[in-house]
């Protein structure tokens, strides 16, 4: 049977780069076979247009198949990735306008590390730490030596509390608390086997200015952990503040504790003038406190008011998990651009309706 895949990439930026890596057998990550190479063509059309085209005969298609150990005679089931990156801004980022709004992607390059100080607590240490006085670990996190380090917290878990305290909203108001007096560390929650409470390392990160990630058992685990430490391993800047004009409203996030390399932040809004006057971005580096730019300003190629409304519910659902108050406002506001924008999330449903059937099936009540 004829295979093919073609995909067309547009940038309102030139390529960096683009790349077609050996075929994935699945989710699993995992060393390459370059016997899966896909063997793709791949035509730059020009500095910002790119096409990608995959097209296995039949034996090839057989030859693949076996390699990732599925059935030729059924087609293939696999993962064909094309990643790419596009020219950056060493500093100030890149910011792309249409039609009033704009979104600003923020990845210096140029930058040396902040000295950094790790600290691992495994579920009962950290358990403990929340009634600690100012004498603690993590106190001894911001004075690890003399040089003025970053502090970073990893929270270690594979089950629930069983002693103490067993409320998670108690815990984790605690252990914020606690924590912002002693200055706010980031907090990256990292969780093992079906015993995690998800949901509650989920709020505590996001409360400590982190993420949360679990660790899956599979083959690729220990590729998981590293993929893990490599986020969190290369702290750039602190305290990063995005500083737009009064007439840009609407923004998303402005304030990021902490950025690291490797990593992008994303800043969108609407701006009411003409022109928009390129922002500057105040942080605290690896010299002290800098300022920054972006150098150029352009037009986009893709829907950047979508953009804004993806950004916007996602950090809306994630107020909402830590709020105390005000969940059922940000839930309406959240659900109400999920509608206009034709987004599923987890607030809103996705209605299917079978061909010549008149009655909709809600996934939501299908999945129950």
């Amino acid at each position: 049977m004829e295979f093919k895949e073609n995909i067309s990439a547009k940038t309102a930026l030139g390529f960096e780069f683009t790349t077609t890596p050996p075929l994935r057998p699945g989710n699993e990550i995992g060393d390459e076979n370059s016997e899966l190479d896909p063997r793709a063509d791949i035509e730059i059309v020009n500095d910002k247009t790119a096409i990608v085209r995959f097209r296995p005969n039949i034996e090839r298609q057989k030859q693949i198949a076996h390699l990732l150990g599925t059935d030729g005679n059924k087609g293939l089931a696999g993962q064909f990735v094309v990643p790419y990156d596009v020219e950056r801004d060493p500093q100030g980022g890149e910011v792309l306008v249409q039609d009033g709004y704009f979104v600003h992607f923020f990845a210096p390059t140029d930058l040396a590390p902040l000295p950094k100080h790790v600290t691992n607590f495994c579920y009962q240490y950290l358990y403990c730490l929340a009634g600690w006085s100012s004498s603690g670990e993590l106190a001894r996190t911001h004075k690890s030596d003399e040089v003025d380090r970053q502090p970073i917290l990893v929270f270690l878990t594979d089950g629930e509390p069983t002693d103490g305290l067993r409320s998670a909203k108690e815990i984790t108001n605690k252990i914020t608390e606690f924590n912002a007096e002693q200055g706010k560390s980031p907090l990256f929650a990292l969780s093992f086997g079906r015993g995690a409470d998800k949901s509650f390392l989920q709020m505590l990160a996001i409360r400590n200015s982190g993420f949360a990630k679990h660790i899956y058992k599979a083959s690729d685990a220990a590729l998981q952990l590293q993929n893990f430490y490599r986020q969190i391993s290369s702290p750039l800047l602190a305290n990063v503040n995005f500083k737009y004009e009064p007439s840009v409203t609407s923004l998303t996030k402005t304030e990021f504790p902490i950025h690291f390399g490797g990593s992008e932040l994303v800043v969108c809004g609407f701006y009411r003038e003409n022109e928009l006057k390129p922002p500057v971005i105040e942080a605290f580096g690896e010299r002290g406190r800098i300022s920054l730019k972006p150098l150029t300003i352009e037009r986009s190629v893709s829907n950047i008011e979508r953009l804004w409304a993806y950004l916007t519910i996602k950090q809306l659902l994630e107020k909402k998990e830590v709020a105390d108050q005000d969940k059922n406002e940000l839930k309406e506001k959240a659900l109400d651009l999920a509608l206009k924008y034709s987004f599923v999330t987890p607030v809103s449903s996705l209605i299917v309706v079978k061909p010549n059937v008149t009655n909709a099936v809600d996934t939501e009540e299908a999945s129950e």
